[in-house]
């Protein structure tokens, strides 16, 4: 349209119309509406670029190298995860962890695919991607498990953020366990000289790690 209205004053600048009474109106009106529909065009191309940012600045907050992303969930891998979360450690600021692991993948793969077991765990992926908070980081830690790195957390909010993702979830018409942990005095010895954070993180995710295995053992038999 609005190409339309420009090329119409270029004619203009040429031929004289005096035989079409409309003429005038058709020669005007093209312009000014090619360029609202751009407007609203490019205000909705704003929106979702907004959307994306959000999604991206939650995956690339840290700094991430290629070997250290799994190439099915462009997440940040096991490996990568320990790296963030020992920096956090280090640093000694409050944070939460919340591991997350599909209930019967084994089954879903065999019933309905592997490309449709693949394509749950990259819109699973895409969706914490999303939900999350920005300071959050969500990687996946292992086969159909993730785990999330909560800044900031205390231990409702981390409480409530695993309820929500355990419930939200479902509707990708699956089930997850969910497991937490905070680092905390009752749960880790205090920090000394030779307790490094590296250390700190293993216990952690060890004990996230046998949470979910008690959590999986004691579903089984319903299951």
């Amino acid at each position: 349209s609005y190409c339309l209205g420009c090329y119409l004053d270029l004619l203009d600048e040429i031929f004289i119309v005096k035989t079409i009474p409309v003429y005038n109106w058709f020669e005007k009106m093209p312009t000014p509406v090619g360029l609202l529909v751009l407007t609203c065009g490019l205000w909705l191309w704003r929106d979702e670029q907004t959307v994306v940012n959000r999604q991206l600045q939650t995956r690339e907050q840290f700094h991430r190298e290629h070997q250290l992303t799994d190439g099915l969930t462009l997440l940040n891998d096991a490996k990568a995860f320990e790296h963030h979360l020992i920096k956090q450690l280090s640093q000694n600021q409050a944070l939460g962890l919340i591991m997350l692991d599909i209930d019967n993948f084994h089954q879903y793969n065999q019933n309905q695919g592997v490309e449709e077991g693949d394509r749950l765990l990259s819109q699973l992926a895409l969706w914490l991607s999303s939900t999350l908070r920005n300071q959050d980081l969500v990687c996946r830690y292992a086969g159909d498990r993730f785990i999330i790195l909560l800044r900031g957390a205390i231990p409702p909010l981390v409480s409530v953020m695993a309820e929500q993702i355990q419930q939200g979830i479902g509707a990708f018409g699956c089930s997850v366990s969910v497991v937490w942990v905070l680092p905390s005095p009752k749960v880790l010895p205090l920090q000394t000289h030779k307790t490094s954070a590296k250390e700190e993180a293993a216990t952690l995710l060890q004990l996230l790690n046998q949470k979910m295995s008690q959590q999986k053992e004691s579903r089984s038999p319903a299951t």
